[in-house]
């Protein structure tokens, strides 16, 4: 056989392979159907999966369910996350954690390598600044359909800018940890670190009318414990609960095996986390000596 031919047959292969991996994506975009509720907007995000699994077990669908799941274990178990919390944000909480990683979906890019912007996707999707794409003709508020999920869960407006907030801001408290460590553990760092996190915090609270810009030191805990259960989730939470799956109708029985160091324990969370929790907590408190402490260490001379 004569090397043109080989080259012409090696084309029409190559050529045939394009033709069907984009007419099955366009299948797949064009037939997905618009979500309706909690459950079927959670189905929509199993078309979502991250192409490398350096930090992240699983797809976006079993991620966001795990991160909801670590919520609920600790909120049971009594953890040091979930302290300072009414019970009464515990719908708040897990409903959070499902959507903090909304911004990886909705924009039809179902294989992905990592999507560093993700964060503020999410806030513009929550709070209707951004639309969801089904597919390629058609797109939802999001801001809409929560509206409605609020409304059947019995969440208030306020909680639900607290979602938007919480959602914008859940890589924010790593950043801290990392920080932290870049500069050699120095604590003289930490006002620094902790008043760009509350500025954040506050720019968000701003942005989506939560109460009138300012923010309190439940929206603090909260969007931190969230921001830990991403960590947790990045592999599978064990057990499942019943209950939490049963009042959301979703399906959690396909888990990825769980073969490497967990990011938690990599990360110290369980020790450096909370510690830095604590410390960001009393600097949060106006009337704290620690703020004043720091504050003078983190002054020049």
């Amino acid at each position: 056989m004569k090397i043109n031919q080989l080259s012409r047959i090696t084309y029409i292969i190559h050529t045939t392979i394009i033709i069907t991996i984009t007419s099955l994506s366009l299948c797949t975009s064009v037939y997905a159907k618009a979500p309706t509720n909690l459950a079927s907007l959670l189905n929509d995000f199993k078309r979502y999966s991250p192409t490398t699994f350096d930090h992240h077990s699983g797809s976006l669908y079993q991620h966001s369910l795990w991160t909801a799941l670590a919520v609920d274990k600790w909120f049971k178990d009594g953890n040091v996350w979930w302290d300072g919390i009414d019970a009464s944000f515990y719908k708040t909480a897990v409903l959070a954690a499902l959507l903090h990683d909304i911004g990886k979906a909705g924009d039809l890019y179902f294989a992905y390598p990592g999507k560093p912007g993700h964060p503020h996707s999410g806030f513009e999707y929550i709070t209707g600044q951004r639309l969801y794409k089904i597919n390629n003709y058609s797109s939802i508020d999001i801001s809409v359909l929560l509206n409605n999920i609020c409304k059947r869960l019995g969440i208030d407006h306020q909680q639900q800018k607290m979602i938007a907030i919480i959602v914008g801001m859940h890589w924010e408290f790593g950043k801290i940890m990392i920080q932290w460590e870049k500069y050699h553990k120095n604590d003289a760092l930490l006002p620094i670190f902790f008043q760009h996190y509350l500025q954040l915090l506050s720019s968000a609270a701003a942005a989506c009318g939560y109460n009138d810009g300012h923010i309190d030191s439940t929206l603090v805990r909260l969007t931190i414990l969230v921001s830990a259960a991403d960590v947790r989730g990045a592999q599978p939470v064990m057990p499942l609960s019943r209950h939490l799956l049963g009042c959301l109708s979703i399906d959690a029985h396909t888990f990825p095996p769980d073969t490497k160091e967990h990011s938690y324990t990599t990360w110290c969370y369980g020790s450096i986390g909370k510690m830095l929790r604590e410390k960001l907590l009393e600097y949060f408190d106006p009337g704290s000596s620690l703020r004043a402490t720091m504050a003078g260490q983190a002054s020049p001379g």
